[in-house]
């Protein structure tokens, strides 16, 4: 079983809180979390292995800043 959360528009300096109620099949350790992201036709993704905790609030960080010229030039997620 695994959570999907797609269609997200995080603004800069924000966070979003997801609650993962149906539990996690696999355990709570070593569990891979990938997120993709676009900017007009340029896309990135990245990937973190994660330990949760039955419970209690995890957070997850990314960073990516795109360094090449164009519409997203300086775009980050984080």
């Amino acid at each position: 079983m695994g959570y999907e959360f797609s269609n997200l528009n995080i603004e800069f300096g924000s966070s979003q809180t997801f609650s993962l109620n149906k539990g996690m099949s696999g355990g709570y350790s070593n569990i891979n979390v990938d997120i993709n992201f676009t900017c007009g036709t340029r896309s990135w993704s990245a990937s973190n292995t994660v330990n949760f905790k039955q419970g209690d609030v995890t957070t997850i960080n990314f960073l990516h800043c795109d360094s090449t010229l164009g519409y997203c030039r300086g775009v980050c997620f984080e």
